[in-house]
């Protein structure tokens, strides 16, 4: 079984980074929802999801998450607030899905924090740096769009092969 955690954080991090381009106001009730739907979907119980869908959905959250703060600013000033808040109240349902999943339920702990990402990244945005903002979603989403390939692709060592 694929440990869930490395999801968790992954998703914090790309809310984090989208919501370095937001006002504080907003950003900060993003986190706060985003908070409070994890904790809700950590602790409730949910319909049945297989893992596979659970981490493919997951991944795709992390790169539609991270994408989003590539969108013109003025899609995203048409927006408003509510795209940030959708932004995190899907991060949140999914990291709190996958927490639901994991051996250890204290991963949501190590994911949280990640959401500070937004501190450093308002910083670079309000410089004048946000490329760098920029590039750490781009990793983000590399990193997502791998691992979901990777789901579909046969890997050495999951299959039977040939010597057997």
């Amino acid at each position: 079984m694929r440990d869930p955690l490395l999801p968790e954080i992954m998703l914090a991090a790309a809310l984090g980074l989208a919501l370095s381009y937001y006002s504080r106001g907003t950003a900060f009730r993003a986190v706060v929802i985003f908070i409070a739907a994890a904790v809700a979907a950590a602790l409730l119980p949910l319909p049945g999801f297989t893992s596979e869908i659970a981490f493919a959905a997951a991944w795709l959250s992390v790169a539609v998450t991270a994408a989003s703060l590539h969108l013109r600013e003025t899609w995203r000033l048409r927006a408003g607030p509510w795209l940030a808040w959708g932004l995190a109240l899907n991060a949140g349902l999914w990291a709190g899905l996958l927490n639901q999943m994991s051996l250890s339920p204290s991963g949501l702990a190590f994911a949280l924090p990640f959401v500070a990402l937004m501190l450093p990244g308002a910083w670079l945005v309000g410089r004048g740096w946000g490329i760098a903002v920029k590039v750490a979603a781009s990793w983000l989403i590399a990193i997502a769009v791998l691992q979901i390939a990777l789901g579909f692709v046969p890997t050495p060592g999951y299959e039977a092969d040939h010597m057997e």
